[in-house]
């Protein structure tokens, strides 16, 4: 009799457990941020993986962190639904419910073994990190570079690396002959034209996944992402403003992503910024 109590007893645990799994299943946050956060893959692991533990600490659910290094692997990831909340570049956040953005203040420079002027790297082979995003030519074109030229027709090609310090080292090792990246990670290579510093990190919900993970969950994230950062980056709270160059990219998009990555950027017209639209679109003094 006892024994057969056991078994009944061992066989409701086995059934409740399924059951208690799908009332509290893990919430998964992903990291895709080829232009943002750390310089090197295993910091980036680090990164999303602190900020999924402290968010299982805070709110007892089992948090799941995974660190994407190619942007089809993310895409993919979101598309069968395994990504409840996403850490990524901040122009690449128009399929997210915004909670967060951070930035480092870092300037990028269009960087070569030789320096020079920009005009002299026309038809040379451009290495820059996440050149298979659909977002990444059309940021360097329409904010990074004022809309004044096109990747395919400027430059004789593109490599893409998965992070700006591998475009550095891409170029160093002949593979390309300039790269887009941080001028504090340039290296060896030197400055052939700056690109000023732009907002980093943005940290959202998916959309389709907003109200299955409550209220609470938006806040307890972008605290796990603040204090995981550290030092060295800063909240934007009331929006990312100032910022002219990325306003610029951001209302150069098509309909509907333009209207979702919105929420992040204050509208020119109400920027406190002491640039002014027109001021925004006046190109660079060298002729390119």
């Amino acid at each position: 009799m006892a024994s057969r109590t056991a078994v009944m007893c061992a066989l409701a645990l086995a059934l409740a457990r399924p059951a208690a799994a799908q009332q509290n299943p893990p919430i998964r946050i992903a990291l895709y941020a080829p232009w943002g956060g750390p310089s090197e893959a295993q910091a980036r692991r680090t990164l999303i993986q602190n900020v999924a533990h402290s968010i299982e600490k805070t709110t007892g659910r089992p948090t799941e962190g995974r660190a994407f290094a190619k942007y089809k692997d993310f895409e993919a990831a979101l598309a069968a639904k395994q990504v409840d909340i996403a850490l990524v570049d901040s122009v690449l956040a128009g399929k997210l419910k915004l909670i967060g953005a951070w930035t480092s203040g870092r300037a990028w420079a269009v960087l070569s073994r030789d320096g020079g002027r920009l005009p002299a790297l026309r038809g040379r082979k451009l290495a820059v990190a996440a050149a298979d995003a659909p977002t990444t030519s059309g940021f360097i074109e329409r904010a990074m570079m004022r809309g004044q030229l096109t990747i395919k027709s400027f430059f004789g090609g593109t490599v893409s690396t998965p992070l700006p310090l591998d475009a550095v080292r891409a170029v160093a090792l002949g593979k390309a002959d300039c790269a887009i990246a941080p001028r504090d990670e340039a290296g060896a290579l030197r400055v052939v034209f700056d690109l000023g510093a732009y907002p980093e990190l943005a940290l959202g919900v998916v959309i389709e996944r907003a109200a299955a993970l409550g209220p609470a969950l938006p806040g307890v994230a972008r605290s796990a992402v603040g204090s995981a950062l550290g030092p060295g980056w800063s909240a934007e709270s009331g929006g990312l403003r100032g910022e002219v160059a990325l306003r610029r990219f951001v209302l150069a998009q098509p309909q509907p992503y333009n209207l979702r990555l919105r929420e992040l950027f204050v509208p020119m017209e109400k920027s406190t910024s002491p640039m002014s639209v027109a001021a925004a679109w006046v190109p660079p003094t060298e002729e390119m």
